[in-house]
């Protein structure tokens, strides 16, 4: 009986309790359980011109009433409400901004899925993009000769749509040329009125985004000079300065390109390899890309069109361009006398055999010959006192005359430092490192700026490697080198 009793009681507690842990759950999530839309999954946005757009897939639910698009940034916001059964939007009128956009599904009640991880951002493509003001104009450089313009173009690919130049012909007509209409690296156009803006206009695409993009307009300049590196370098290094102004231009050594002798609208003689003195071999100055050769003829024959430009080869430097004149003959030079003169090696022991009169007797088959080792390139420093303050113009710089396989150390170029006092130091040169050719025997006349006032004469050349592997060896060789 008692045993009875207190089941009933247990019972009781029991269904009070429950009852009690009912009313606490209702009053915590109102009058039932939340049940939340399926969410939008796999939310994409694409960069557009001025708009993005957005894509996403749909999971099941029959609740289900509209789609909710939320794009936001910086004070910017735009919402958009589209069919429930919508997968694709596209905002547009966006300024150039980083949006947040999320995706969700709304019922009737106006209740909205989670977005949780599917929030994405996204950029539209506007003029203020990097992208847009980046965008390769195609032309890789222009030069107006005269009435004419020369373009030179870059490598075309699929999502360069349409880059029309327009531009009034001296005919006084409008004309519209497709730069890439015919495939050509170098694009010639005749009758071109320099005096009226040529302007480019540009579609394309860009990265992923599917818009046709119009770019700005670029106007292309007429008083624009662009020279490669090398080819500036060389006029510095020849005369000293960068004028495009000469009538007469000497070129004589490996050069990229050629193309930039379409600057010297005043050109009246190309002398190409005239500068180059050689003993018994003979290697030309070559137009050292491949691409660029026919360039370069194609770009001396316009000019002998053009500007009636006379064309002297001593050789066939650059390629068989203009009238060959044979090999170019050493003009004398007053040499100092050299008795007594000595030379002095920074690098002690790597050319043990060597006397001070080997570099300085005029006779290239005695020479200053280091000895070969593996390791790093050395730089040598040589020298030359002439025991009393000499006015020097010049350095006569011979490569080393030999049948050896120490030709292949022959170095490619000299920087000079002539002193008083052998404290103070300058460079009499137009640039800091000289070319030097590098045939057997050649002779280099290196004109210094301006006479100098100088008792000693530094020489600065470096190691050149030869060979391969465990068979690769650094060493250098010279001539002479004598002042004038």
């Amino acid at each position: 009986m008692k045993y009875t009793y207190l089941l009933g009681l247990l019972a009781v507690l029991l269904l009070a309790s429950c009852e009690d842990l009912e009313d606490t759950y209702e009053d915590y999530v109102g009058d039932g359980p939340v049940r939340y839309l399926a969410k939008c999954d796999s939310v994409e946005v694409l960069s557009g011109w001025n708009r993005l757009i957005v894509s996403w897939k749909n999971n099941l639910d029959p609740n289900r009433e509209a789609i909710l698009i939320h794009c936001e940034a910086d004070g910017y916001l735009y919402d958009t409400v589209l069919d429930a059964n919508a997968t694709t939007c596209s905002i547009r009128g966006l300024a150039d901004a980083t949006y947040t956009v999320s995706v969700m599904a709304r019922d009737k009640a106006g209740n909205t899925s989670l977005t949780n991880d599917t929030e994405v951002a996204g950029r539209p493509y506007t003029l203020a993009h990097e992208g847009v003001q980046g965008y390769t104009r195609g032309i890789v450089k222009h030069i107006f000769l005269k009435d004419n313009l020369v373009l030179f173009m870059g490598t075309k690919t699929d999502k360069m749509l349409e880059f029309v130049v327009h531009y009034t012909g001296t005919d006084g007509e409008r004309h519209a040329y497709d730069v890439y209409s015919e495939g050509l690296n170098t694009i010639f156009l005749r009758g071109v009125k320099a005096s009226e803006p040529v302007v480019l206009t540009r579609k394309g695409l860009l990265e992923e985004g599917p818009d046709v993009i119009p770019f700005p307009d670029v106007t292309l300049e007429t008083n624009v000079v662009n020279l490669t590196g090398d080819f500036r370098g060389y006029l510095q290094e020849r005369y000293g300065n960068v004028d495009v102004n000469r009538t007469n231009l000497e070129l004589d050594y490996d050069l990229s390109s050629i193309e930039d002798i379409l600057y010297f609208s005043h050109l009246e003689k190309l002398e190409l390899g005239k500068n180059r003195y050689y003993n018994t071999t003979k290697t030309m100055s070559a137009i050292t890309v491949t691409a660029n050769r026919k360039r370069a003829e194609e770009c001396v024959a316009f000019m002998q069109e053009v500007i009636g430009l006379e064309v002297v080869n001593y050789g066939t430097h650059y390629g068989n361009l203009g009238t060959n004149a044979g090999a170019s003959e050493l003009p004398e030079v007053e040499l100092m006398d050299t008795e007594g003169f000595t030379v002095e090696n920074s690098i002690e022991d790597s050319a043990p055999d060597f006397e001070s009169y080997m570099l300085l007797d005029n006779d290239p088959t005695t020479l200053w010959e280091t000895v070969l080792e593996k390791g790093e390139r050395r730089v040598y420093d040589l020298t030359i006192d002439m025991q009393e303050v000499r006015e020097v113009k010049g350095l006569k710089i011979v490569q080393a005359n030999v049948t050896t396989s120490v030709r292949n150390y022959l170095p490619n170029a000299i920087t000079v430092y002539v002193s008083e006092d052998g404290k103070t130091w300058t460079n009499p040169c137009s640039i800091e490192e000289c070319r030097l050719g590098v045939c057997v025997g050649e002779t280099k006349l290196l004109n210094f700026t301006s006479p100098r006032n100088a008792r000693y004469i530094r020489l600065t050349v470096k190691d050149t490697y030869y060979g391969s592997g465990s068979n690769m060896r650094a060493g250098c060789v010279l001539g002479d080198v004598l002042p004038f």
